[in-house]
C-alpha cells in the first residue's frame, strides 16, 4: 500500500469538510464525505507509519512514547503512544495516522441493548434503533471482524494444542463459573491473505503478539488499512503532523476557520502564528482528550459553547491487571524484533472473554478479555512486575504443587534472559470493562494541553468486585494476583484507562451536555441550537461508559451521523462507489527548513519613515533534494504565514510558495539570488502576491551575512506580470532567529541514519558552508574530540533558542567563561553547574528523549548553563585549576552575570559533581544572590567507592604528575599514550560489579572518575556518543579532590581546613539528589553533609533524596532521568 499523506504544500486554502483525527470516528467522516463527492482535507497530528515502521524493541519502544503531565510534554510529539498523566487518572491514547486504531486491541463488541435506554442519550439516538443498526452493520463490513480460528495455533506450530493465553482464560472462567460465558469475541484482524473491503491487500496475522504498539505485518485493520485508504481513492487529502489548535467562525464569510500548528516545522522556536484554513463544515474526530481540549480552545478564542463541555469524562470501568508468575506457559509477551525465531506464537492481543454482563443490573456487569503485551514494554514490565508482586501482590495456591522454589527460579530466568522466558512468559494480563460513575472533567491547562480531574477515581465500588473476581480467576492458574502496577498504592493510587470517552456528550439539549443526536455542537449554554456545520463524530460524544471495547460503538454512530449529515445537505454517499483516486506520490529524499525575517513594508506612496511592521514564518521544503541540488532552479516549496496590520489585521496564510536557492541571475551574471514567491491569503478572502529577493554578489566577505540575511521584497495585487504594486519591503534575518534556522534544517524520507547524514552534508556543503558546519544539524566535533569520529545528526532541542554570553573573570584571574540561556518561562532564573572533565552539555544533550534543559523549559523556567573554566568545550580546560579557584572566582561570576543580564533579586543553582562541591565552597566563601539549591551527589563530604579510594589512598594524581602527565582525557587518542596502549591496558581494570563494556570512552572515564553511571540507565545513542560528554580533565585538580577524599570533607588546594569553620553560607533551601547505586561517590557522602546541616540549623531548609537504581551522572542524563529525577529538581525549585 501506498503512503496516503499528502506534503502540506499540496494543501488548499478552503475545502468543503474539514475533518480533524483520523481514528474511527474521522476516518470514517473522511470516507463518507468523500463518497458524497464533497471537497474533503483529513488533518492528523500524528504522523504516517506503514508496517515495518512501528517499534520492536524496547530501545525504539522509548522513543515512540511522549508523556503530557502537569510540568509539560516530554517526548517526541509525534510518537506513537501518548500517555497523559494526571492525579487520579491516567490516559493512553495512540498518535499517527489512524489514531488509537493503531494501537488498540482490537475488539468489536456490541453494548448490552439495556444501555440504549440509559437517559443520559438523547431520546433521538434511543429512539433510532434502526439507524444505530445500521451504522453497526455499515463499520462491520468495512473493518471486517472475525473469531480466531480454531486452527490458528496449529497452523503455525502444527500444534493441535489451542493458543496458550486462551487456553488460561478458559480455566479462569471455569473457576469462576462462568465457563458458559467464556467465548472468542470478534476482533479486527486478518487472518487471511488478500484484498479487504476497500480493495487493501492485508496479510494474515502471523501471532506475534504486539497489536498493541503497532502491526509490522499489515494484519491489523486498523482505519490506516481500509477507512482511510477508501477515502483517499475518493478523492480526500490527507495531511499528517499537523496539531489543530481551535477552531472559529468567521460570521462575515459563513466560514469556519481551522487554526493549527504543522508538528514538525520547528514554527514555535519563532512563537509563529497559527496557520489556518477555511470549511464548510468541520468534524472533530481527535479522540475524547483531543476534540474537547480543542473546544475548549476554541470557547477562550470566543465561541460559545456549552458549560457541559468536559464533563460526563469516563474511562469505560477500564481495569489492567496481572496473574503474575503461573504455573501455566501463557506466552504473553510479543516478538518485536524476534519475529521467526524458536518463540512460540502470541496470539493477538486479544482472544477470548469472559462475559459477565447477564447481570440484573446492567451497570453491574463487565467483561474480562486475556492479553498480550508488546515487546517494547515486555522487559519493562518483568522488572515491574517483579518489583510489585512482593509489594501489592496477593499469593494464590498452587494448583501445580511445583517445588518450593520454582516460582523464584523463573523470576530470576526473567530477568536474566528477557521477559519471553520464566516469571513472565507465565504471566497473563487481564483486561477488564466495566462501568464507573463518569463524573470526571477535562479542562486545558495554560499551555493549552487537556487535563483530567477526577478525585477518588479508583475508590469506586465497581472495582472492589472486578478485583476480587480477579483474584479468583488468578487462582486458578496460580501465580500473584498483581492490579495494574501503575494504579497501585505504591503509585498513588491512579486508575488509568486505554477507552476514554465523554467531555462533549450528547444530549437533547446544552444544559445536559455539549453536542446533539447528530453530533451537532450545541450554540450557547441553554435550548439546543446548533452551530451550523460543526461537529464532534468520536468517543467524546457517548456520555456513559459502555461496558465493553467501545471501537465498534463509536464507529457506528460515526456511520449513523455522517449519513445524517448528507442527508441534511442533500448529499448522496455513495457506498458501493469504487474509488480511482490516485493515492499522493511516493516521497522522495527531501529537505525541509523554517526560517523566520521582520523588517518594515511601506506602502505605495508612502514614505520610508510610514512603513509598518511585516514578518513571514515559512517552511521552505523540497520533496526532491536530489533534483534541488542538480536542477540549475534549486526549487523548492514553502508554506507559512505573513503578518502585517496594512495587509490584514489577522495573520496571512501562505499558499502556492516557490523558493529558489542560489539561482544565475541572467541579467547580472556575477550574481546568485535566493528567490520568494507566495500568494498570501487573507481571512476576509483577499489575496496578494509577493515577490523577494537576497542578491549575492561576488563582493568581500564581510557583504555576506547582510546579502544571505536580507530580503528585497515587493507585494503585488496578484501573481499578472502588470500587477498593481501595492508596496515594498526589506526583511532581515536576526542573528537569533539565523541560529533557530540552522536547528531547523532536516533531510527528510530517508531509510537509514547513514542516508540522512549524506544528504544532510551535501545540502549544507551547498547551502552555507562553514557556517553550516559551525551551527547546523550535522555535529562538529568538540575541540578535544577524536577527529575520526564520524559525526551524526542532532535533533533539534525543544526548548527556546539558545543565547550565548562569553564573559571574563575579573582581573588578574581574566578567565573566559560561557553562559547559555534558554528563556523558557519566567520562573527561576536558574544556573546549571556542570563538573569536572564534562561541559554545560551533560544538562543540554540531545542523545536522550527529554534533557533536563527541556525539562526545565517545558516547566516554565529561565535556564541559564554556566561553562566554567574546567568545561571540556574551553580552551582553559587544559590548564592547571584548583575547586578553590571555581569556588571562589567562577561561580560568583556567573550567579552576578546571571542576575545583571535578568535583573533578578537573586537566583536558584542546580549543580551536579564537581560544580556542587564548588557551589557549597562558594556558599560557604560567602557566596550572594541565590535563594536555593540542589546539589547532586556531593556536596562538603566526599565518600568514595572503592577504587577511587586506593587511587586517592596511592596518590595516583600525584604520581601521573611525576611522569609528565598534566592532564587526563576519555578520548580514545592522545599524544602522551600512542597506539591507544592505555585503552588496551584498561580492559583489565577492575569494577565494582557487572559494569562491562566495550567502549573505549566509556573504560576511560571510569578510570578518570570510577563507575560514573549505571549502564542500565543509559540509552545506546548516548553511550555510544559519550566522547560528546566526557573529555579532558586537569591533573592539578585531581590533586586537590584527592586530598579532600583523604580528608573525608572539603579542604582547600593547600588541605587547610578553611570552609567548614562557618556553616552559616549553607543557610538557606539546599535539596540533595544521589544515585543509590553511585559508586563513585557514594551515598552517604551527602547524607553526612545533610546531616551537619540538620544538626546545626534543624531540618527546615533542607531535603535529601535517594534515586532508586541510578548511579552519579546518570542522574543528570539518563535515559529515564525525566521520569526518574527532574520532577524531584523541579519540586524542589517550584517550592523555593
Amino acid at each position: 500500500m501506498n503512503r496516503l499523506s499528502s506534503a502540506l504544500e499540496a494543501m488548499k486554502p478552503h475545502y468543503e469538510v474539514v475533518v480533524v483525527g483520523s481514528g474511527y470516528g474521522g476516518a470514517i467522516a473522511a470516507s463518507r464525505m468523500a463518497r458524497a463527492k464533497r471537497d474533503v482535507c483529513v488533518l492528523e497530528r500524528g504522523r504516517e507509519f506503514m508496517a515495518g515502521e512501528y517499534p520492536r524493541t524496547p530501545v525504539e519502544g522509548l522513543t515512540q512514547v511522549q508523556y503530557n503531565t502537569g510540568i509539560g510534554q516530554e517526548g517526541s510529539p509525534l510518537a506513537l503512544l501518548e500517555v497523559h498523566v494526571n492525579p487520579d487518572v491516567n490516559v493512553v491514547v495512540g498518535c499517527g495516522l489512524g489514531g488509537t486504531s493503531l494501537i488498540n486491541a482490537n475488539v468489536a463488541l456490541h453494548p448490552d441493548d439495556r444501555l440504549w435506554d440509559d437517559p443520559h442519550w438523547p431520546v433521538a439516538i434511543r429512539a433510532d434503533k434502526s439507524g444505530r443498526d445500521r451504522g453497526y452493520a455499515l463499520a462491520t463490513a468495512m473493518l471486517q471482524p472475525s473469531k480466531l480460528p480454531d486452527n490458528f495455533y496449529a497452523d503455525i506450530t502444527h500444534d493441535s494444542k489451542p493458543l496458550p493465553k486462551l487456553a488460561a482464560l478458559e480455566l479462569s472462567a471455569q473457576k469462576l463459573g462462568m465457563q458458559d460465558r467464556f467465548y472468542r469475541p470478534p476482533i479486527t484482524v486478518t487472518f487471511k491473505d488478500g484484498k479487504n473491503a476497500a480493495g487493501v491487500d492485508q496479510h494474515r496475522c502471523v501471532g506475534c503478539g504486539d497489536c498493541n504498539s503497532g502491526c509490522n505485518f499489515d494484519a491489523k485493520n486498523s482505519t490506516h488499512m481500509n477507512y482511510l485508504p477508501d477515502a483517499v481513492a475518493n478523492g480526500a487529502q490527507i495531511f499528517t503532523g499537523v496539531a489543530v489548535h481551535s477552531v472559529v467562525r468567521d460570521q462575515a464569510q459563513q466560514k469556519w476557520l481551522v487554526r493549527y500548528q504543522p508538528v514538525a516545522l520547528n514554527r514555535d522556536l519563532y512563537s509563529a502564528p497559527d496557520m489556518s484554513i477555511t470549511a464548510d463544515i468541520v468534524i472533530l474526530s481527535a479522540g475524547t482528550l483531543g476534540s474537547t481540549a480543542i473546544l475548549l480552545r476554541s470557547n477562550e478564542a470566543g465561541l460559545p459553547v456549552s458549560t457541559q463541555l468536559g464533563h460526563r469524562f469516563t474511562g469505560n470501568g477500564d481495569v489492567l491487571a496481572f496473574a503474575f508468575n503461573t504455573d501455566h506457559d501463557i506466552n504473553g509477551v510479543g516478538w518485536g524484533a524476534q519475529w521467526r525465531s524458536d518463540l512460540p506464537p502470541v496470539g493477538p492481543t486479544i482472544t477470548g472473554i469472559i462475559d459477565h454482563r447477564n447481570t440484573p443490573d446492567v451497570r453491574d456487569g463487565f467483561v474480562i478479555e486475556e492479553g498480550s503485551l508488546a515487546a517494547p514494554i515486555g522487559r519493562f514490565l518483568a522488572g515491574v512486575l517483579g518489583a510489585a508482586a512482593p509489594v501489592e501482590g496477593v499469593s494464590m495456591p498452587d494448583p501445580q504443587r511445583e517445588a518450593p522454589l520454582a516460582d523464584e527460579a523463573r523470576v530470576a530466568e526473567s530477568m536474566l534472559r528477557g521477559p519471553h522466558y520464566g516469571a513472565m512468559r507465565n504471566t497473563q494480563t487481564f483486561l477488564v470493562m466495566s462501568h464507573d460513575d463518569e463524573s470526571g472533567r477535562i479542562t486545558v491547562d495554560e499551555g493549552g494541553r487537556p487535563r483530567v480531574a477526577w478525585p477518588n477515581a479508583g475508590k469506586q465500588p465497581i472495582y472492589d468486585i472486578v478485583e476480587h473476581t480477579l483474584e479468583a480467576a488468578t487462582s486458578a492458574i496460580g501465580g500473584e494476583y498483581v492490579r495494574n502496577p501503575i494504579s497501585a498504592d505504591v503509585f498513588r493510587n491512579r486508575t488509568v484507562t486505554v477507552h476514554p470517552l465523554g467531555g462533549c456528550a450528547m444530549a437533547d439539549d446544552a444544559e445536559h451536555g455539549v453536542v446533539d443526536e447528530a453530533g451537532r455542537v450545541f450554540s450557547g449554554i441553554t435550548g439546543n441550537a446548533v452551530h451550523a456545520g460543526l461537529y464532534v463524530m468520536d468517543g467524546a460524544v457517548i456520555p456513559i461508559s459502555l461496558g465493553v471495547n467501545p471501537l465498534l460503538t463509536i464507529s457506528a454512530l460515526a456511520e449513523r451521523n455522517c449519513a445524517q449529515l448528507a442527508k441534511t445537505h442533500g448529499w448522496e454517499i455513495d457506498y458501493a462507489a469504487t474509488g480511482n483516486a490516485a493515492p499522493p506520490p511516493p516521497p522522495k529524499i527531501g529537505l525541509r527548513f523554517t526560517e523566520t525575517m521582520k523588517g518594515s513594508y511601506v506602502p505605495g506612496g508612502a514614505t520610508a519613515d510610514q512603513g509598518v511592521p511585516m514578518s513571514f514564518t515559512l517552511t521552505v521544503e523540497s520533496n526532491d533534494l536530489e533534483d534541488m541540488l542538480a536542477n540549475p532552479q534549486h526549487t523548492a516549496s514553502m508554506i507559512g504565514t505573513l503578518t502585517c496590520a496594512a495587509l490584514s489585521p489577522e495573520p496571512l496564510q501562505i499558499s502556492n510558495g516557490r523558493f529558489n536557492l542560489f539561482v544565475v541571475d541572467p541579467a547580472h551574471v556575477e550574481r546568485r539570488n535566493m528567490n520568494y514567491r507566495m500568494t498570501l491569503n487573507a481571512t476576509d478572502g483577499k489575496t496578494f502576491f509577493l515577490f523577494g529577493q537576497k542578491i549575492i554578489t561576488r563582493s568581500s566577505l564581510l557583504d555576506l551575512w547582510e546579502q544571505t540575511n536580507t530580503l528585497y521584497a515587493e507585494v503585488r495585487a496578484s501573481e499578472a506580470p502588470n500587477a498593481a504594486l501595492l508596496g515594498n519591503a526589506t526583511l532581515i534575518i536576526t542573528p537569533e532567529n539565523f541560529l533557530k534556522q540552522q536547528r531547523t534544517i532536516e533531510v527528510t524520507n530517508t531509510p537509514d541514519l547513514e542516508t540522512r547524514l549524506k544528504w544532510t552534508k551535501k545540502f549544507g556543503e551547498f547551502f552555507a558552508g562553514v557556517l553550516f558546519t559551525e551551527y547546523g544539524g550535522v555535529a562538529a566535533p568538540l575541540q578535544f574530540a577524536d577527529p575520526d569520529i564520524t559525526p551524526r545528526v542532532r535533533r533539534a532541542l525543544r526548548a527556546p533558542a539558545p543565547q550565548v554570553t562569553y564573559f571574563n573573570t575579573p582581573k588578574p584571574d581574566d578567565k573566559t567563561l560561557r553562559l547559555t540561556r534558554y528563556h523558557g518561562g519566567t520562573k527561576g532564573p536558574v544556573l546549571l553547574v556542570h563538573g569536572s572533565g564534562v561541559s554545560s552539555r551533560i544538562f543540554s544533550t540531545d542523545l536522550i528523549d527529554t534533557n533536563l534543559v527541556e525539562f526545565l523549559c517545558a516547566a516554565g523556567y529561565d535556564v541559564w548553563l554556566i561553562d566554567l573554566r574546567v568545561s571540556i568545550e574551553l580552551p582553559s580546560a587544559t590548564e592547571p585549576t584548583t575547586a578553590d579557584a571555581i569556588a571562589r572566582i567562577d561561580i560568583p561570576a556567573a550567579v552576578e552575570k546571571v542576575r545583571v543580564l535578568t535583573g533578578a533579586k537573586d537566583i536558584q543553582v542546580v549543580a551536579h559533581c564537581l560544580g556542587a562541591v564548588a557551589t557549597t565552597m562558594a556558599l560557604l566563601s560567602g557566596l550572594q544572590g541565590v535563594r536555593s539549591v540542589v546539589l547532586s551527589q556531593v556536596s562538603a563530604h566526599l565518600v568514595p567507592g572503592l577504587l577511587q579510594r586506593v587511587k586517592a589512598g596511592l596518590h595516583t594524581p600525584q604520581i601521573l604528575k611525576f611522569l609528565g602527565v598534566d592532564d587526563l582525557t576519555a578520548y580514545t587518542r592522545h599524544e602522551r599514550w600512542p597506539n591507544n596502549l592505555l585503552d588496551d591496558a584498561l580492559r583489565f581494570f577492575p569494577t565494582e560489579h557487572d559494569e562491562e563494556c566495550n567502549s573505549a570512552v566509556c573504560h576511560r572515564a571510569t578510570f578518570l572518575y570510577g563507575l560514573v553511571y549505571e549502564h542500565a540507565q543509559l540509552n545506546e545513542p548516548l553511550h555510544a556518543n559519550l566522547h560528546e560528554l566526557f573529555g579532558v580533565h586537569d591533573v592539578e585538580l585531581f590533586i586537590q579532590l584527592a586530598r579532600i577524599v583523604r580528608e573525608g570533607h572539603i579542604v582547600d588546594a593547600q588541605g587547610d581546613d578553611v570552609y567548614l569553620r562557618d556553616l552559616d553560607g549553607m543557610k538557606l533551601p539546599i535539596a540533595f539528589i544521589h544515585g543509590a547505586e553511585n559508586r563513585c561517590y557514594l551515598p552517604v557522602s551527602t547524607e553526612m553533609t545533610y546531616d551537619m546541616l540538620v544538626e546545626r540549623f534543624g531540618p527546615g531548609n533542607y531535603e535529601r533524596h535517594l534515586i532508586d537504581g541510578y548511579g552519579h551522572i546518570d542522574c543528570i542524563f539518563g535515559k529515564n532521568a525525566s521520569i526518574d529525577v527532574y520532577p524531584t529538581i523541579a519540586t524542589h525549585l517550584n517550592a523555593h
